[in-house]
């Protein structure tokens, strides 16, 4: 997996480098020359995630992900941000980013966000990520649905129901933690749920535990 990260502050640049490089991911930091130059280093590096600040001097997010579409149909873009009050993630879902991440998630959260966002899956992290999940879930989820679960979300669904921890499912799926952890997030959001005890619920009325 490859991740080209984009910010505007060398420290957070060379810092994310680090924790995805230690996670076994391949990562490559840009400074931000205009989208001229964005062509080039994609063709070069062939990146499966965009990592973007959104602060960047110049930078367009709705420019940012037509030009990353242009290039490829499988890659994605992700907004990386210290929560600053001034920038809304409906911004990010306007703009058709895939992803809208926090500065203040951990390494290992940080980590399988980019895994999530690798495997085309829309992924939000962060102290404002339901505006962001619940509007790239309807933009992606067919209304007439009963329920808008993945086949994965379905099946950590029903781990849940049978009693198994995050690390007991990590461990059965062959996922990280942290992994887990979002898939559950994504599962609360979507079905209107807040804990695991209605999810059990859920789980139990729909059948899909049998």
């Amino acid at each position: 997996m490859k991740i080209l990260v984009i910010h505007s502050i060398p420290v957070v640049s060379r810092g994310l480098h680090s924790v995805l490089e230690s996670a076994g991911i391949e990562c490559l930091e840009s400074a931000w020359n205009g989208y001229r130059a964005l062509t080039p280093t994609l063709n070069t590096f062939e990146p499966d995630v965009v990592l973007a600040d959104h602060q960047i001097p110049g930078l367009q997010l709705k420019r940012l992900t037509s030009t990353v579409a242009a290039w490829s149909k499988e890659a994605t873009v992700a907004i990386i941000s210290i929560d600053d009050p001034g920038f809304s993630v409906n911004d990010a879902v306007n703009a058709a980013a895939n992803g809208y991440i926090s500065l203040r998630v951990s390494n290992e959260e940080l980590v399988a966000s980019l895994r999530l966002l690798g495997a085309g899956q829309v992924v939000a992290v962060g102290p404002t990520i339901s505006t962001l999940a619940d509007i790239a879930s309807a933009r992606t989820i067919s209304a007439d649905e009963n329920f808008a679960l993945t086949d994965r979300e379905t099946q950590i669904s029903i781990l849940v129901a049978q009693g198994l921890t995050n690390g007991d499912i990590a461990s059965q799926l062959e996922l990280v933690e942290g992994t887990v952890k979002i898939h559950i997030r994504n599962i609360f959001r979507k079905l209107g749920l807040s804990n695991r005890a209605e999810l059990t619920g859920f789980a139990l009325r729909s059948g899909i535990t049998k």
